[in-house]
Formats: structure tokens, sequence, C-alpha cells
């Protein structure tokens, strides 16, 4: 009763905002959970509302200047820690003093705020005094960071002004202040607020940490794991290539082999030193190692593996494996090392971080839902009944237009031909813009003169437009909708950009490039697609904006770390530091960041800097970039409802179709020919006429008849009835005949009787819907059915029971009670009616091939030859069909027999035994042509060269002609239900094995650079393939990836897009401007002319001499000038290239160091 006392209290007071009724309750409900202090505090300090942080807020902390002057000296906090540095200092000396003005007055407001809570909620009188409440302990730390920076500040003022008392201030005093950019938390929490219960805070951040906790603890085994194999495997590796005489304690850069090289001592597996020189131990330190490839200990192997795992530079410590052990050692490791790491647990945290992130969204959906809707009246419509039919008519169309516009304005700006003919021009101004090539000569400029002004033509041409538009529609028409403002901005930018002075400095060219976007309202369903991506911006905004303030909390805290350190580039400046900590977040070169900032680094400090970094890394790759992943899942997420609709809709497209496939419908082109069966007449009886041989089929079967002989009265004489005229001459010697009669009837109808009886037992009223597709009413129905009723084990109803049930689990069969509904619920789905259709659909479609195949004698014979009952096909069909079957029935009991090795024994039954074996040798063959290689230069590696090679190709290839062989003459090639070739699995299939057949029969000794020998052998490489086609698993996953075929369509037209539009504003802003010549001393194109000395990558490790003018390896290059050698932006096609390569998050520093 308390507790529930308490708990109305709380959301009493909830409901007045009594900060300390609020207390009260929130201590109540969080006093059991004392062991859980950690999420407790994290609840408090994730709960974002000032208000609760003051017990008694007086009339000074409420008023808006005051809250107003706090924020600004937040930002004014952050801008002096960015700007504090002694190199950025050194541009503008008086920047010191004003820093320090700054950093006085922020301490002075922020030590007024805490007088003023001091005084209002006391110092630790309570729960909400100052000293005790979450937020204010954080803000009462921030003010004792600003009080040690202004008194380092006072300090060093001391020093300048006053020398004489030989104190000395040191640049490293500034660590002091890295924790003071967290100021930024308390400006957010100023900025942004909203309220939820501190339970619902903590059961979120229960959840979520405790998955990422298990994760974690699941990534840290794998490291832990590999950092233990590489200690024990690799440890130290310290032997190199050098010249003889080398002192190893102080090696020179010109004691090394060109390029730097690990080996191992002769017959130890690895790389062996050429005759010149030696393999001998270095004694190098860590800090010339450079860390990274280093399995020393468990600590150094433990960032080695980290830094492996990140997929950046892990080939050269793979290379240092490889020269320095047997290959195969390295090979296993650093292949299950990216397998498990970089893959696997990569994926595990991205699926993690989406299901957390999903239930957060489920909590917080309030606060990211449109309470307001938008209402377009330029484009609201209603269904009206016209003289023509129904239309969609738009809401008072003519009252949008406002007075002096006129109709005919508005008709124009709103037909379609207006709209395509803009849509038109967008894409060739696009084209234009795109189409200009720099040539590095003469005609470059006077070109760009020429599209300058055909730019200024297309611009007044959408000028015209904007002003059409805002004339049709009025001002208030036309500003009201969204794409229009988006219009006008870009004619007011371009408008800009076409000035004179302004077009060479390209400030405004972005306006121009943008214009494409329109072209996305043109396609409604990219269009619709791009609104699910980036949704309403809320959650994707917010995440970019946590994103980047991060990264500036990031920078600046490294900033104030690192920015004394000498020989360090990296964080002199804050954007220095911006680019170094962004650069970490793409992982592009990110270890060589670390690697440079550890070898700068004091010995002692160099644990905690690797730590400091590796911890940012993790953070932010794995959680916050599987944020990002997270959010625009969410965004494409559908409704339940609407995913079961489309589930529904994609298999009524494969599975309740009732027409046959193409190659099966060529048949109903050609007339009938059904197969008739011509009755022998009877000795004193008339003459019969011809009959189908289907209605002969249910009284005589072709194979094996039925005698049944008994005298009618007065009548003697056996009859002879149905004869097959062709079976007639082979059994000439036997006499089979059937009488029908009185007693044939009487027996015909008991057999039906004793069957519905039968199956009304078994089943319970409940198959009334199954169709019985058997014939049980003639004498062939009623032997099968005797005949299978007596091969049948003991308690067969009990086995038939059991399939039944099986089959209705399954929803393959429908009970008496399972008519369809007609009160359907909104939103629901009447199932057992969708099944029942799919079961009409396969009805029909068995219904229409088995008229197809009695009314055309060809169909549904292999080759048009083999006969559809032959002992030949029916040969082919055993050995295709046959399968190991892993489930076992008891006879008695009815009940699957528990095997051990169950999995085994499924895999062992995936599929037949003819395709195990095509597996098999599909996977032989291509072992085999993995140990083709054109080294050595002698051909012995090549497959026309060695007959062990040819050994697999030749049982390849005959296996194939064996397996197709028999699979057509079981199931036919083409033209059949169940043919070889009916997708497109079929086609690669046949391809494969034609192109492997004529690269067997040709077998080319010489094979040229593009011929077509060339590409036979490109061909083979398709055999992979076939494991696609063979395995049903692997090839559900390829049919679903190729369902969201339209889904991918729509994300690569967007990429091309927006790769189109930074890639046309790359031509015309850097397009002939990044060719240089190759000598750096060379700034002029004139002067690029003769031979210069040119040094050579030798090692990673710093030695003596390395990058010294005298002593580093040169050799003499010719001068050049020319574009860098990976990219360039003269061209739209060069441009585009180089784009795709920095999605790739690969050399797009090079592209920024340039």
């Amino acid at each position: 009763a308390s507790k529930a006392a308490a708990l109305s209290g709380a959301m009493l007071t909830r409901r007045k905002s009594s900060a300390i009724a609020a207390h009260q309750a929130v201590s109540a409900i969080v006093a059991p959970l004392k062991g859980r202090e950690s999420v407790t505090i994290l609840a408090e300090m994730l709960n974002i509302d000032p208000s609760t942080a003051r017990k008694r807020p007086s009339e000074i902390l409420k008023s808006g200047l005051l809250e107003d002057l706090l924020k600004f000296a937040c930002l004014l906090s952050m801008i002096s820690v960015c700007v504090n540095t002694p190199h950025t200092i050194s541009f503008f000396p008086p920047l010191f003093y004003i820093i320090v003005i700054i950093d006085a007055i922020v301490t002075i407001l922020f030590l007024i705020e805490a007088i003023i809570k001091i005084a209002t909620n006391g110092l630790i009188t309570d729960d909400g005094s100052y000293l005790r409440d979450r937020w204010l302990q954080f803000e009462f730390f921030l003010l004792f960071l600003h009080m040690i920076s202004l008194s380092l500040h006072c300090y060093e003022l001391f020093t300048i002004w006053f020398p004489h008392f030989g104190l000395h201030y040191h640049s490293w005093y500034c660590v002091i202040r890295s924790p003071r950019p967290f100021i930024m938390v308390r400006f957010i929490r100023s900025m942004v607020r909203f309220k939820l219960p501190k339970n619902r805070i903590q059961q979120i951040i229960k959840r979520s940490s405790q998955q990422i906790q298990n994760v974690t603890i699941f990534f840290m085994f794998f490291m832990a794991f590999y950092a233990i194999m590489g200690v024990q495997l690799f440890g130290r590796m310290d032997y190199h290539c050098v010249l003889p005489g080398t002192n190893v304690s102080n090696v020179t850069i010109a004691d090394l082999a060109i390029p730097d090289t690990m080996c191992s001592q002769k017959g130890a597996g690895g790389y062996e030193c050429p005759s010149n020189m030696e393999c001998v131990k270095l004694d190098m330190t860590a800090h010339a190692e450079g860390f990274y490839g280093m399995f020393n200990d468990f600590g150094t192997s433990l960032f080695t593996v980290y830094l492996a795992a990140s997929q950046e530079g892990w080939v050269y410590v793979l290379y240092d494996c490889l020269d320095t052990f047997p290959s195969y050692i390295a090979f296993f490791y650093f292949v299950t090392l990216i397998f498990f790491l970089a893959w696997l647990v990569k994926n595990v945290f991205i699926a993690v971080i989406t299901e957390t992130f999903a239930e957060i969204r489920v909590q917080f959906s309030e606060m990211w839902q449109t309470r307001e809707s938008s209402v377009d009246e330029s484009f609201s419509q209603k269904l009206e009944r016209t003289d023509d039919g129904w239309r969609l008519v738009a809401i008072d169309a003519d009252k949008i237009a406002v007075k002096g516009s006129t109709k005919l304005l508005q008709n124009i700006v709103r037909s379609t031909s207006f709209q395509i003919g803009m849509m038109f021009l967008v894409i060739l101004n696009a084209i234009f813009n795109a189409s200009f090539v720099h040539k590095h000569d003469g005609s470059d400029e006077t070109r760009k003169l020429i599209y300058y002004y055909i730019e200024v033509a297309f611009t007044l041409l959408f000028n015209i437009e904007c002003a059409l538009k805002i004339f049709g529609f009025g001002w208030n028409g036309y500003i009201r909708r969204g794409l229009h403002k988006f219009e006008l901005i870009l004619c007011i930018g371009s408008t800009l950009n076409v000035v004179k002075p302004l077009y060479s400095t390209n400030i405004f060219t972005y306006f121009q490039v943008f214009r494409i976007v329109r072209l996305i309202k043109a396609s409604p369903m990219l269009e619709d697609f791009v609104y699910k991506i980036f949704g309403p911006g809320k959650k994707l905004g917010g995440l970019v904006i946590f994103t980047m303030v991060l990264l500036v909390i990031t920078s600046a805290v490294s900033l104030q770390l690192f920015c004394y350190v000498p020989k360090l580039d990296k964080f002199r400046t804050f954007p220095q530091a911006f680019m170094s900590m962004f650069q970490i977040i793409t992982q592009e070169g990110w270890t060589d960041v670390v690697v440079e900032i550890l070898r700068t680094t004091n010995e002692s400090m160099v644990p905690f800097v690797a730590i400091y970094f590796v911890g940012y890394h993790l953070f932010v790759t794995l959680i916050v970039l599987s944020l990002f992943v997270a959010v625009i899942l969410d965004n494409l997420e559908m409704d339940e409802e609407l995913k079961k609709v489309k589930q529904l809709k994609a298999r009524e497209e494969t599975t309740m179709r009732t027409t046959l496939p193409w190659r099966l419908r060529i048949f109903e082109k050609f007339p009938t020919r059904p197969q008739m069966v011509e009755l022998r007449r009877v000795s004193s009886e008339f003459p019969l006429p011809k009959v189908r041989q289907s209605f002969t089929r249910q009284f005589a079967d072709a194979d094996e008849f039925t005698i049944i002989t008994y005298n009618q009265e007065g009548d003697d004489r056996p009859k002879l009835l149905f004869r097959n005229a062709v079976h007639l001459r082979a059994s000439r010697n036997t006499i089979k005949l059937r009488q029908i009669g009185h007693l044939s009837s009487k027996w015909t109808v008991a057999t039906l009787i004793e069957e519905s009886n039968r199956n009304r037992a078994l089943l319970s009223d409940s198959t009334q819907f199954i169709p019985q597709l058997g014939r049980s009413g003639t004498r062939m129905g009623a032997n099968a059915s005797f005949t299978r009723l007596r091969n049948r084990s003991i308690n067969p109803s009990m086995k038939l029971k059991a399939i039944y049930e099986h089959l209705k689990e399954n929803g393959d069969v429908r009970p008496a009670d399972s008519a369809p509904k007609n009160d359907l619920k909104q939103g629901e789905i009447d199932i057992k009616a969708l099944q029942q259709k799919r079961q009409h659909a396969e009805l029909t479609r068995n219904r229409i091939e088995e008229e197809i195949r009695e009314n055309h004698p060809f169909f549904d014979r292999p080759l048009f030859a083999v006969g559809r009952d032959s002992r030949l096909r029916r040969i082919c069909q055993e050995i295709v069909h046959a399968k190991y079957l892993p489930d076992k029935i008891d006879p008695i009991t009815g009940k699957e027999i528990q095997r051990r090795y169950k999995q085994l024994h499924s895999l062992v039954g995936l599929i037949t035994y003819l395709d195990w074996a095509m597996v098999l040798i599909t996977a032989l063959s291509c072992c085999s042509m993995l140990f083709e290689s054109p080294w050595p230069t002698t051909g012995e590696n090549l497959i026309f060269n060695n007959p062990y090679l040819q050994v697999c190709e030749y049982l390849f290839v005959v296996s194939m002609t064996f397996e197709l062989a028999v699979k057509i003459l079981a199931n036919g090639f083409f033209f059949t239900p169940n043919a070889v070739v009916h997708d497109l699995g079929g086609v690669m299939t046949l391809f494969i094995y034609i192109t492997s057949m004529i690269y067997l029969i040709w077998m080319p000794n010489h094979v040229e650079i593009n011929s077509l020998a060339q590409f036979m052998m490109i061909f083979r490489a398709m055999r992979p393939l076939r494991i696609y086609t063979l395995v049903p698993h692997i090839r559900r996953v390829v049919v679903e990836l190729c369902k969201g075929f339209k889904e991918i369509l729509l994300v690569t037209i967007l990429l091309v897009a927006l790769m189109f539009i930074f890639a046309s504003f790359g031509v015309q802003i850097v397009g002939g401007k990044l060719a240089a010549c190759n000598d750096p001393n060379v700034t002029k194109r004139e002067g690029c002319v003769g031979i210069f000395e040119q040094k050579i990558f030798v090692t990673r490790m710093e030695v003596y001499g390395k990058n010294d003018d005298e002593l580093h390896p040169k050799i003499w290059v010719p001068r050049v000038w020319t574009n860098p050698r990976n990219f360039n932006f003269d061209h739209i096609g060069n441009a585009m290239l180089a784009l795709f390569e920095t999605l790739s998050y690969k050399g797009w520093n090079v592209i920024r160091d340039i």
C-alpha cells in the first residue's frame, strides 16, 4: 500500500510539476534498486529536464535573460577551449588576452549561478541540494574546471609579467583543460528538453546495456583469443634482410633492403634473403617499429589484433608474417581473424544496435511523432462525379489564384506539358554542365566563356519559370509548398552565380548543380523512397547533430591533450584535430594517425594514448555508425500488416497463378490430337468407335490387365472388352477381360461407400473440402487402393492421421469449419481463404496440364522422342530423384524416430545423391583451378601443360555430361513441366557446360590477351555458381536478393544522382587545377622539364637517415606535369570515378590532401 501511495503521489506531483514531491516519489521508486546504482545515476542524467534540478527555483533563475546568458557562456567557453593552443595563438598573439577575459567572464557567470542555486536549494541538506543532485554535481565539476583554467591563465600571465621570479609555464599544463569541452553537454541539455519517467529510462538503459554488454564480451573474447594466439604463433618478428656487418642496435636506412623485408632462416618456411644480404635479428624499440604488427606480449598483440580487425593496413602485417613464418600459419590466422572479428562481430553489433534503437524508438515515439499535419492546398483534391465519369478535382482551385493572375496562366503552370518541359530543361542543363572537359591548353578559357553565356540563358529560363509560378499561384500559394521554396532558393543562388565577379569564384556553383535534385520529384516512387530514408528529419537529423557534437567534443579534448606534443602536426589547431578525429571515424588511414601519435608520445603514456584512441574508434565505428544503419532501417521499416500484404502478394504472384509458364503454353497454339484407342469388336456384337486412351486407362492398364470372369444368366461366354490394339499383338496368347454387369456395379458402389466411411472415421468429417483425386470407383482405382492398404504396415490409420495433421499444420488442407470469413476486422487477413485460393490455383494448373498431356502426344516427352512412361525414362528418374530421407517413422506408433547427429542427417538429405556428387566434383574442379598459375614462366602450372589439372577438367565435363543427359531424359530439356532449362539457373548451367566442353575440346596451348581463348578460360571461373543452382538454400538466398531488385535499383539511382551532382560540382570547381609537376620544388609548368632525384620508399620503421636529403635512397626520374595518379576532375567520368573511390572510404584523404 505504501508503494502504491508513493507511486500515485509521483503521478500526481508530475502533473503539478512540483519538484519536491517528484524527488520523493522517485526516491521511493528507486529505493529497491540500490543494487543498480549506476543505472539509477545514468537515468537521472538522461532525464533532461532542467526544472527538476531546482528544488525551489527563484525568480532570478526563471528569467529568460539569465538562461540566455548561460547558454551564450557555454558557447563562449567551448570556443575559447578550441582556440586556446600555442600554434593558434601564434597567428594572433592578442588572442591570448581575449581568451583570458572570456574565461573570466564565463567563470564569474557560472559562479553566480552556483551561488544562487546553493542559496535556493541548499548545499547538502537533502536529495535536491547542490552537491547531491546529479546534474548539479556535473555543473559543479564544470565550474571547478573553469576556475582551475582561470588560475592557470593567471599563473601564465604571472610568468610573463614577472619573469624575474624564475617561474616557468610548461605547455603540457593545458591537459587540465581537456575535460572542459563537455560544457557542450550542458548546452544541449539547456536547448533540448523532454520528460520521460525515470523508471522507463532505467528500463531502457538496463535492457540496452545488457545487450551491448553481451556483444562486447563476445567481442573481447575473440580479441583476447587472437591476441594470445598471435603471441604463441608469431611472437617477436625482428628478423630483417640487411647488409653484412650491420650494427643491429644502430641500423641506418642504407643497411636495409629496398623495400625493407622481413625474413626467416634457411629452411624455416619464410622468405630467404638474397645472397648479398643476411637475415639478422635487429634490436629495435617499439617506437621505431611503429607498434602496429607487433606480437611481443599480450598488450601489443591485443593492439595489433584490434587494428587488423578494422581492416585497415592488416595486409602489411600479413605480409610480414608470410615473410617470417610458413604461409599456411599466417593465412589461417588472418583469414579467421577477419571473418570472426571484422565481419561477424561487426554485424552482430549492428543487429544489437538496431534492435536496441527499435525499442528506444517505441519509448520516444511521442517525441518523434509529427503532431502537426501540413496541408498542401494546391494539391488537395476530391473525387467528384462529372458528365465524363468520376474525376479527381482540385478543391477550390480557382480560389487559390490571387487577383491579377489569369486562369490561363494558372492552367499553363499546372499543365503536364509545362512540367515535363521544365524537367527536360533540368536534364539538359545538367548534361551541359557535366560535358565540359579540361584539356590543359589555351582552349579551356574560350570554352569556359561559351559555357558561361549558355548558363546565363538557362538561369534566365528558370527565373522565368519561377516568375510564372509566382504569378500563377500567387505569392501565398507559391511559397506554401516546400518544392517551390527549394526552387526559389535555387533561382536566387544561380542568379548570383551568373554575376561575372562571383562566377569565377565558384561560391554559388552549388545552386547551379543542385537543380538535378528536382528530378527526384518527377518520380513518385523515388520520391517516396527518399522520404522513407530521411523520414521527417527528426531521427536522422538528431543523429547527425549528435555525431557532430560528439566529434566536436572529442576533437576539442584531443586538441588539449596533444597540442603541446612536438613533431605532431595533427592537433596543433582545432581544424586539424577535427579532421584527424573525423578520419578515425571513416577508418581510412586511421592506423597511420594513431601510430604517428604513439611515436611522438612519451613512452610511459603510450598505453593510455592507445586505450584512448582504440576506445574512441570502438565507440564511433561500432555504435555511432551502427545507429545510422538502425535509423535508416527504422525509416524503411514497414507496418506489420503492410509487410504481410506485400509478402502475400509476392506469394500470390508465384503460387496462385492459374496459368502455365510460356514454354508450356505454346502447346495450346497447336491443334488438339488426343491419343485414341481402337476397341476390337466382340463376336456377335455391334462395332465400337475409337475412344480416348485416358478413358480406357480408368479400366485397364497397358502393363498389367486384371482378369475377372463370371457368367451371367443365360450366357456362359466370356466377353473381352477394351482391348488395346498395340498391346493385343504383344499378348495374343493370354486372354484378359473385364465384365460389367449388375455384380460389378454393386461392387463399385460398395467400394465408394467403404472408402467414404474410412475417411469419415479417420478425419472426423473434416475433409469435405479436400478433393479426392483418385478414381476409387473404377477397377484400377480399387486395385491401387487395395494394393496400398496391403503394403502398409500395421495400424495404417494412425500413419494417415499423422500425415493429415502435418498437412493441416502447414495449411495444405482445409477442415470443414474453415470457410472464408465475411466479418473480418480492419487490417485482418483471412489466411485460410488464401490457402484455399492457392490450392484452387494448383488444381487449375494441374487440370490444364492434364488436358494438354491428353490432347498433345508430344507434351511431357523428353526431346519429343522419349516416351512418357518408357522404361528408360523411369530409370533416369530414379537416378535423378534418388535421395536420402533423414526422417524415419516408427511403423507402430507413427512418430518420428529420434536420431543422433540429426543435423548431419538433414544435411545429407538436403539434396539428391546426384546433386551431391556434382557439388563435390564442382568443388574439386574449382580447387584444381586454384593451382593454375602463369608462374613459373615455363608454363608447368598451366592446364594445357599439366596432366593432373587436365584430369580434374575431364572429370568435371564427363560428370556434367552424364548429369545433364540423365536429367534431360528424366525431366526433359525445355518444353516439359520440370525441364532442365526452366529458369535462369538452368540457362547458366547450360552455358557453363557448353563453354567447358568447348574449352576441353579446344585446349589452346597459347592464349593471347583479349582473345577467344582467354574468354573461355574466364568463363571457366563461373563454375562455382553451379553450387548456387544445386543447393536449394543458397538458391533461395539468391532469389530473395533478386526480389529486392526494385529497392536496390532505387538506391542505385539515388546514389548515381548524388554522385553526378558532386562530380559536376568538382569538374567546375577543381577541374584542370589538380595537375602539377612531380617535382615538389617546381610550381610552374614552364619549369617542369629535365630530371630530378626522387626519394623511394624503403621502410615503415623509424631508422637513422630516413627522409634525410643526403642519406635516403633516391633515383633519377624525369619531370612530368600531370594529374594525380589515382584521380582527377578533368571530365565527368573521372570525377565520378574519384567520388566512387571516396564513397568506399578509400583514398579520400589523398584527395583531401591534394
